[in-house]
């Protein structure tokens, strides 16, 4: 009976461990002060727009030759927004990129376009050969596969408090990655953040927006997939407090929903004249939205799905 439950502990450990090491680098990289993650799948979306008749070969051979960037290289690329800026906060997103071959060390001064050496938060970094917004950029290695874009304070705050766990990263860990892209937007601290900017926002919010702005107070996370070689293009989870605020929330989607049908001529046109001819499918994602979205409470989480457009990509 002992042997059996020191079998049984140890594989438990391993089977833990062989978790942690399946989990993205990104989760240890979140910056504290970020309430946005957009994760992008880069081979999968490369292969879905290519069949979709997107240029993207061009535009990865261009980056080859011109700039001697291997964008075939990068498996993914994990983008983390912060808003309002101020000394502290980058206004600037911070990069996470990961490569399929060990190479990230030297793609790296490639991707900044310089071999200029520097030191952030006591790491070796690459600074990069133009600013960006007026602002330094810098790129620093994780691994051999992983690299870390973003400014200064960005870098400094991740190195300094990225592994503490925040809403956004709680939430990014739970994401299933296996999609084109994946959004993740953290409410609490966005709303905080929304409340440290403006002020008492519900005297701000003009009288058509009340319903919407209710809803949006009962949330806690918004998480977004899109997978556009899947029947179902566009999928939203959200998280709401309560069963109540869920319904509060469904409430909203659907109210928004109806508005966009009413509007759909206008916006067909307006696109229609605005966007280049590779983009036009995006016409089609829009008309989705609006004639084909379903919506499910569970509890107090509310799932949306979009179907794929039966002419998507024509």
């Amino acid at each position: 009976m002992r042997r059996l439950l020191l079998a049984a502990v140890a594989a438990v450990g391993l089977t833990s461990a062989a978790r942690a090491a399946d989990k993205p680098a990104e989760l240890a990289l979140v910056p504290p002060a970020a309430p946005i993650a957009v994760s992008v799948d880069a081979v999968k979306l490369k292969k879905n727009l290519t069949d979709l008749g997107a240029p993207v070969d061009k535009t990865i051979a261009k980056a080859k030759e011109e700039k001697k960037i291997d964008l075939e290289n990068i498996s993914r690329a994990t983008v983390f927004v912060e808003v309002f800026p101020t000394a502290e906060v980058s206004a600037l997103p911070t990069v996470v990129v990961t490569t399929k071959e060990a190479t990230a060390k030297a793609d790296l001064p490639k991707w900044l376009q310089s071999e200029t050496e520097a030191t952030v938060a006591g790491k070796k970094a690459i600074k990069a050969k133009e600013q960006v917004e007026k602002q330094d950029f810098f790129g620093t290695i994780i691994d051999d596969k992983t690299a870390l874009l973003g400014t200064e304070p960005a870098l400094t705050a991740v190195f300094k408090d990225g592994a503490k766990g925040t809403d956004l990263g709680k939430e990014f860990g739970k994401a299933d990655l296996k999609h084109d892209v994946v959004a993740v937007v953290a409410m609490k601290p966005l709303l905080a953040k929304l409340k440290e900017q403006f002020g008492d926002l519900d005297k701000l919010i003009p009288p058509a927006a009340e319903q919407f702005w209710t809803a949006a107070k009962r949330l806690e996370t918004i998480s977004l997939t899109v997978d556009l070689a899947e029947d179902t293009l566009l999928t939203g989870v959200f998280k709401a407090d309560n069963a109540e605020g869920a319904d509060l929330v469904k409430e909203s989607l659907q109210g928004g929903v109806a508005l966009m049908s009413l509007a759909l001529p206008q916006i067909k046109q307006g696109l229609g004249s605005q966007l280049p001819p590779e983009a036009k499918p995006l016409i089609s994602v829009v008309e989705a939205i609006a004639k084909t979205s379903k919506f499910k409470v569970d509890g107090s989480t509310v799932i949306m799905t979009v179907a794929r457009p039966k002419d998507f990509g024509k």
